[in-house]
């Protein structure tokens, strides 16, 4: 007993110490933060219009490195966390969104001539509102465009 206290007390003492490396991006607008982790998966866009997506390791105060590129932090245009999960959900969304905007559409086009209350077509706009939302969201969420935000690489 005596040896595992000992052994917990050592790792719980060494986690204390341990370097936390990352981007810490910060608002402009406010004093809110988010801090990203060394090795997690983000995609991030160049002012050049590239997009890479991968785990990031930190290279130096100025620098990171995603698949081998070397990317300067000043050439970061906007940075999102991308994990798997939410790439699939990304996509699931934008298709359930475009799915049920196209069926709205097609309920309104094709409204019967007897249909004298227009249900049909009612059914039709919800749909097409209850869609716009499940395309635009994965659009826009999550992002950290450098005009809204300030990059800077913590080297702890």
């Amino acid at each position: 007993m005596k040896y595992l206290l000992t052994i917990v007390f050592c790792l719980t003492i060494t986690s204390f110490f341990a370097q936390n490396k990352g981007i810490n991006l910060i608002k402009n607008t406010s004093s809110k933060t988010k801090f990203i982790k060394e090795y997690r998966r983000i995609k991030v866009k160049t002012t050049d219009g590239k997009s890479i997506a991968g785990k990031f390791t930190v290279l130096n105060d100025s620098e990171i490195s995603i698949k081998g590129r070397f990317i300067p932090i000043d050439s970061i245009a906007s940075i999102r966390k991308a994990s798997t999960f939410s790439n699939i959900l990304r996509t699931t969304s934008a298709g359930i969104g475009t799915f049920a905007v196209v069926g709205g559409i097609a309920m309104v086009k094709t409204e019967s001539k007897n249909d004298y209350y227009g249900s049909q077509a009612a059914a039709g706009m919800a749909l097409m509102i209850v869609g716009v939302p499940f395309i635009i969201a994965p659009l826009t969420v999550n992002k950290h465009p450098v005009k809204k935000w300030e990059y800077e690489i913590v080297n702890e």
